[in-house]
């Protein structure tokens, strides 16, 4: 099974040598990197090339999967034995088991940790039956927080991470737009889900996009419409992208109109689309910000904003009515939620990436109902 061959080689080297200083300047003996519970591969990814379209494959998982680099260099990846894995980078050797953290257990002993201190990645996500199992198997070792020393990290993108996150956005945004062109009254919601994940592979024929459709003159954005919805004139349509372009994550967000809107459609959608600008207006780097839900001409505008990369959602993590920084380099997904009686929800959602300035733009941003 390929892995991200999108990353040079040499860039994965960096990333190695930079845990291995972390770990010395933490005094940590090795570090476990974990997924944990909510399938987060970001981390195995970062260091190892792991492609996550190789775990979705329907079975059901049934413990977390590992990464364990020592202080020295030594590495091992465990994975579950129905998983094809190979040419991982930055790891000597992968282990398939039926149960990766006895696998992970065995090779602690082998290894001949007893008292050291461990760190942890991915900690507060792991299951509690791995956190019962080692501090029972290693009742003398010290297992610590650790995740910083990753997360920290891959906050902030290279060049060449910008580039595959602004190739996803792309993708997801002319989906969505070939999706739009074709909206009339008398098709249904499928239909346009069927043409925006065509346009989706056509672009990258492995994205494997998860495409949101819903219509109607009440909308919910921020809930799947579950009944097939025949479109009618008047319709607001909200379409939504989810995929993986080189192995980092696409969220694109857009929302239309069947027709010509009456004043009072216009003036929601385009508030839809101020509150993007808004949002993007106001972040700066190293800069102490806050953002809360907010009203405007009377409609509440919810700001929703985190990370996004080799995981869908990654740090930083940021919430309403808490300050916050943020770095050059940190790329984010913004997708703030209008709510408008009697029309329900709407949102968008872009990719941007902190500038010197400000924010770029990833996706190409047009406004759909114009």
């Amino acid at each position: 099974m390929p892995q991200h061959q999108n990353v040079p080689k040499s860039e994965f080297d960096q990333r190695f040598s930079r845990t291995l200083a972390k770990m010395e300047e933490n005094e940590l003996a090795a570090l476990i990197v974990s997924t944990g519970q909510g399938k987060l591969y970001g981390r195995l990814s970062y260091l190892t090339g792991l492609s996550p379209s190789c775990l979705d494959t329907g079975y059901e998982r049934t413990s977390d999967l590992f990464y364990l680099l020592c202080q020295d260099g030594r590495s091992q990846c465990f994975v579950q034995e129905n998983i094809n894995v190979e040419n991982l980078v930055n790891t000597a050797q992968i282990i398939p088991a039926k149960n990766p953290l006895s696998a992970l257990v065995s090779a602690l002993k082998k290894l001949g940790f007893k008292q050291e201190k461990i760190g942890v990645a991915g900690f507060d996500t792991m299951t509690a039956a791995c956190h019962i199992r080692l501090t029972q198997e290693f009742p003398k070792i010290m297992f610590q927080d650790a995740t910083s020393v990753l997360d920290n990290q891959r906050m902030i993108k290279s060049p060449t991470e910008i580039g595959l996150l602004r190739e996803a956005a792309v993708i997801g945004d002319e989906s969505i737009q070939a999706g739009m062109a074709v909206l009339q009254p008398g098709l249904d919601t499928q239909h346009i889900k069927t043409v925006v994940e065509k346009a989706c592979l056509d672009a990258d024929s492995t994205m494997a996009p998860e495409v949101r459709v819903c219509a109607g003159k009440t909308v919910d954005s921020l809930r799947p419409q579950m009944e097939n919805h025949v479109l009618e004139k008047g319709d607001f349509v909200f379409i939504e992208v989810a995929g993986r372009h080189g192995g980092y994550a696409c969220s694109v967000a857009r929302a239309g109109l069947i027709g010509k809107p009456n004043k009072a459609q216009e003036e929601f959608l385009n508030l839809v689309e101020e509150a993007g600008r808004w949002m993007r207006e106001v972040i700066k780097p190293n800069k102490k910000m806050e953002f809360v839900p907010t009203e405007a001409r009377s409609k509440l505008i919810t700001p929703r904003i985190h990370g996004i990369g080799l995981d869908m959602v990654e740090p930083p993590e940021i919430f309403l009515n808490r300050y916050f920084s943020l770095k050059t380099g940190t790329t984010l997904s913004i997708s703030p939620v209008v709510n408008a009686a009697p029309y329900g929800n709407l949102h968008r959602s872009d990719i941007v990436v902190v500038t010197e300035t400000g924010v770029e733009l990833l996706s190409a941003g047009l406004n759909m109902h114009e």
